[in-house]
């Protein structure tokens, strides 16, 4: 059965192992004629962290390409794709964490919390995630929750420089046992 309006909380594992999300079908997935995407504090704060500190360059670099889409959605106050909106959730969730026994700590828990709150006010939401442990905590509370199917995931290669020096390691056994090892001994000798 067709929703006629869902509100949608995407996780940020959502954001940089899946399809770029201007490419899902959001109404499909929760079978709504309309959509809401609503980017959660937590998500944009995550999103950030790795578009700085991550140690991956693709997920610098993707993090980087969905929060340039965000600002410019943000400006233009434009759709996604047909049918489809983005909501930036500026309010950070309070009252339930203590409400719901969740950790301030965990990055889920805020995310979880931002669900809640939106809900209070406003009509149901549904989480979007492949976490299980996020899953789990969502099932528990009473939380809509849809697992992105896996055709959305990303296929990726395996890194170049990663590739290259696999290809090198052989190489380098080889030249390392080839050269005889070398060893230089001191002998003292009596002064005559």
């Amino acid at each position: 059965m067709t929703k006629p309006y869902v509100y949608i909380f995407p996780d940020t594992n959502i954001f940089l192992h899946f399809n770029f999300f201007t490419e899902i079908d959001w109404r499909k997935i929760v079978s709504a004629k309309l959509v809401t995407l609503v980017i959660a504090p937590v998500v944009m704060k995550e999103l950030d962290r790795h578009k700085y500190n991550q140690s991956s360059e693709r997920l610098r670099k993707r993090a980087g390409k969905v929060t340039k889409r965000f600002a410019e959605l943000l400006t233009t106050n434009a759709e996604v794709r047909p049918g489809v909106h983005i909501q930036f959730e500026r309010k950070e969730p309070q009252g339930e964490f203590e409400e719901f026994s969740l950790s301030r700590d965990s990055q889920d828990d805020h995310l979880i919390a931002s669900v809640l709150a939106f809900q209070k006010n406003q009509e149901i939401a549904t989480l979007i995630t492949d976490d299980l442990s996020l899953r789990v905590k969502a099932h528990q509370l009473n939380v809509n929750h849809v697992v992105l199917p896996e055709s959305y995931r990303i296929q990726y290669e395996e890194d170049p420089s990663k590739k290259k020096l696999q290809n090198l390691r052989p190489k380098y056994q080889a030249l390392k046992t080839g050269f005889p090892l070398l060893r230089l001994q001191l002998w003292k000798t009596k002064p005559t």
